[in-house]
């Protein structure tokens, strides 16, 4: 999942591919029964290249547009394999982190298509509505169990770059480190990456995908905003 954000950053394809499992019921120690949609995220950070400047979008339009439709049906169809043991191996308070995973991973693949389709800027409002039920869901989730869900730092920093409101972008910022459940460390550089993504859409760039590179210099993302 690291790798997989750098790539999406960066808007290079990712070096490393996650080996699925043998099992098909197989429940991750940090990614729960989502890892069956790590192929499909692999394919949007190879989308994510294609479209950005450093790509060819411009020359392949068509075909990135039939992948983006493949993709999208294939993230609606999406449903991890459960096996009957699962309520009996875990507790309530994981299998509710098995749920909210498997549903802010679908969402933030969906939100990853449609800013792939549609440049920042433009049909913001359904691009805005995913990113809240995103945070939403994960809050709901950190406060009825008293625990963050694990390696969601991916969805959570595609929903926080939706919010455009500076009371919501206030609220968000301060529980993104928590959100994300990695380090200290780890948290606070997500946090300056959504500063970095909210600076490129407040200068009025309209950019498609997420390679923020192309319009931020990398030293600007190791540093605080004051």
């Amino acid at each position: 999942m690291l790798e997989m954000l750098g790539s999406l950053i960066y808007g290079a394809v990712p070096a490393l591919q996650f080996r699925q499992p043998d099992d098909p019921l197989y429940v991750d120690r940090y990614l729960g029964l989502t890892t069956s949609l790590l192929p499909l995220l692999f394919q949007l950070c190879e989308l994510n290249w294609a479209v950005s400047s450093t790509g060819h979008g411009g020359r392949d339009i068509h075909r990135i547009t039939h992948s983006l439709d493949d993709l999208e049906a294939a993230a609606l169809a999406w449903q991890p394999g459960v096996s009957e043991s699962l309520c009996q191996t875990f507790s309530a308070i994981e299998i509710e982190h098995i749920s909210c995973q498997i549903q802010v991973m679908r969402m933030a693949a969906l939100l990853m298509i449609h800013r792939m389709r549609f440049p920042f800027g433009v049909h913001d409002l359904p691009a805005r509505a995913i990113g809240m039920s995103i945070l939403t869901q994960l809050e709901s989730t950190m406060l009825a169990t008293g625990k963050p869900v694990k390696f969601v730092m991916v969805p959570v920093l595609v929903a926080c770059v939706e919010l455009t409101e500076d009371v919501e972008r206030d609220r968000w910022m301060l529980h993104v480190p928590t959100l994300v459940c990695c380090s200290e460390g780890y948290g606070l550089y997500i946090q300056r990456l959504v500063r970095a993504y909210w600076a490129a859409r407040d200068s009025g760039v309209h950019f498609k995908g997420y390679n923020l590179r192309r319009y931020l210099h990398d030293e600007w993302l190791q540093n605080d905003e004051n």
